[in-house]
């Protein structure tokens, strides 16, 4: 069998899976790399820096799906797009500032803050973490107030974002 990347990548419908469908309706019949990609995600662009003029600048955003400013927040400060993917970083990083990615998901940008070094397969890693003001309400946490969290504390409301009542935890 000979599949185009696209077909790997965003999805193709798979004959034997389909014949298993009969016995298994909840089965699906596609396979893709990349199941969580929404068509948002394959129709717009979203552009993010090489690294070529500052590597510091290696991977970070500058639009996302079109938006230089994320139009769902209610705050200049959360409508921000700003981070990595999340999947790498600048080289050298620093370990006493916070890193931050930003999470298509739940349509914001988050920092990170070192915890500790870790050896991963052989490799010298960095583990980071959310750190808990992030996840705060309003109440504890006024600059949270331009995501709409008045919720609980670790609950993110998506609703502006996503059109319908949607909380993340």
């Amino acid at each position: 069998m000979t599949r185009s990347i696209n077909d790997v990548v965003f999805g193709y419908t798979d004959k034997f899976l389909t014949f298993l469908q009969l016995a298994m309706p909840s089965l699906s019949n596609t396979v893709q790399l990349c199941y969580n990609m929404s068509s948002r995600d394959i129709n717009t662009t979203s552009k993010i820096l090489s690294g070529g003029g500052n590597i510091s600048d290696l991977g970070q955003y500058t639009e996302w799906q079109g938006y230089k400013k994320l139009p769902y927040w209610k705050t200049p400060e959360a409508a921000m797009i700003n981070g990595t993917e999340g999947l790498f970083f600048a080289p050298n990083l620093d370990k006493t500032k916070p890193i931050t990615t930003f999470v298509d998901d739940l349509f914001r940008a988050n920092p990170l803050e070192f915890v500790k070094e870790e050896e991963v397969m052989t490799l010298q890693t960095y583990k980071y973490k959310i750190p808990r003001y992030v996840m705060m309400n309003a109440t504890n946490n006024p600059l949270n107030e331009g995501f709409y969290a008045y919720g609980p504390d670790g609950l993110m409301n998506l609703t502006a974002a996503v059109m319908a009542p949607v909380f993340a935890s």
